[in-house]
C-alpha cells in the first residue's frame, strides 16, 4: 500500500534529485541505525516524502554530510542529518509496516507476512511508549478497517476514510505547532484516501484472482469472464473522485510556508500524484511522458 508518493525523475534539476535522495538515504541509514538492518527494508518512498515536508516546514537550512551504503560501497554519497525529522520518519515506518504485515498475515496467511510481523514486533518494543497516542489512533482505525474487511465492505469511502484518518495521524507528530499540524494533518487525511483507492483499483484484479478484500470487487461482484470490463468501468467511475482529492491535497499543501526544498515537493504534489494516477487509471499519455523514480 505504500510507495506511491514520489517525484518525476526527469522533471528535478540534479540538486533537486541529489536532495531527494540525500533524504531517501538519509532515512534509510537512520532506520537501520535506531532499530534494525533488516528494518530497512519497510523503507518506502512514502516515508521519505514525510521527511521531506517536515524538515522543509521547519528547518532553513539543512544539513547534509557523507556517508557510505553497503549496496554501493564505492560511492561517496551525502545523507540529511537532521534527527528530529528522520527519527520520527524512522519511527511511523516501523509502526505502519508492522500494521501492515500484520494485515497481510491476517489476509493472506503469508509465512513471509508472518516473519515479517513477528520481526517488527521487536522493533516495535523499542518505540511504542513514545506515541501511545498515536499507536491508540492508528490502532483504533486499522480495527475498524479490518471491520470493514471481515463484513466485505463495498464502500470504498468508509474504507479509504478510515485509512485517511491513520495518515492524518502520521503527518501530524505532536511536536509540530498547531497551526502546522492542523494544515499537514489534513494533507495527511487527502493522501491517505488517495493511497487506498489508487491502491484498490491498482490492486483490483489481482485481489480478484487471489480472493482478498477489496471493495470494489465487493460492490461490483465480476466474474472470470467480466473482471477486465468492470475493472475499466470502476476506473472510468473513480477517475472523477481521484482528481477531485488530488486538487484536496495540492489546496492543503498549499497553505504550508515552505522553507525549503520546494521545487522537490512541487514536483511530488503536481506532477508525481497525478503520474500515478494516470498510470493506474490507464489514461493515455505522450510518449514523452517523465517517468517517475
Amino acid at each position: 500500500m505504500f510507495g506511491s508518493i514520489k517525484p518525476i525523475k526527469d522533471e528535478l534539476k540534479i540538486r533537486e534529485y541529489d536532495m531527494f535522495r540525500a533524504y531517501y538515504c538519509g532515512l534509510c541509514k537512520k532506520i537501520g541505525k535506531r532499530h534494525n538492518q533488516i528494518a530497512r527494508l519497510g523503507l518506502s518512498y512514502d516515508f521519505t516524502f514525510l521527511a521531506l515536508i517536515l524538515d522543509s516546514i521547519i528547518n532553513k537550512n539543512t544539513l547534509l554530510k557523507k556517508s557510505r551504503c553497503l549496496l554501493h560501497p564505492l560511492e561517496h554519497g551525502k545523507i540529511v542529518d537532521s534527527d528530529r525529522v528522520l527519527d520520527y520518519a524512522s519511527d511511523l515506518s516501523i509502526l505502519l509496516s508492522h500494521a501492515k504485515l500484520h494485515d497481510d498475515w491476517n489476509d493472506e496467511k503469508d509465512i513471509k507476512a508472518f516473519i515479517g510481523y513477528k520481526t517488527y514486533s521487536v522493533f516495535l518494543r523499542n518505540i511504542e511508549y513514545k506515541y501511545i497516542e498515536n499507536i491508540k489512533k492508528i490502532d483504533l482505525n486499522l480495527e475498524r478497517l479490518r471491520e470493514l474487511e471481515i463484513g466485505k465492505s463495498n464502500s470504498i469511502d468508509s474504507c479509504a476514510e478510515t485509512f485517511a484518518e491513520i495518515m492524518k495521524c502520521v503527518f501530524s507528530p505532536e511536536w509540530l505547532d498547531e497551526k502546522k499540524a492542523r494544515i499537514l494533518g489534513q494533507l495527511g487525511y487527502e493522501l491517505g484516501r488517495w493511497i487506498y483507492i489508487i491502491d484498490a483499483v491498482e490492486d483490483m484484479k489481482k485481489d480478484f484472482e487471489a480472493n482478498l478484500f477489496n471493495p470494489f470487487i465487493n460492490k461490483e461482484n465480476p466474474n472470470k469472464q467480466n473482471i477486465e470490463n468492470i475493472e475499466i468501468k470502476v476506473k472510468k467511475e473513480i477517475e472523477d473522485t481521484l482528481f477531485f482529492i488530488l486538487a484536496k491535497i495540492s489546496d492543503a499543501y498549499e497553505l504550508l510556508e515552505i522553507y525549503q526544498n520546494k521545487g522537490i515537493l512541487d514536483n511530488i504534489i503536481y506532477l508525481g500524484l497525478r503520474a500515478k494516477t494516470e498510470e493506474v487509471l490507464k489514461i493515455t499519455k505522450g510518449e514523452n511522458h517523465a517517468k517517475s523514480i
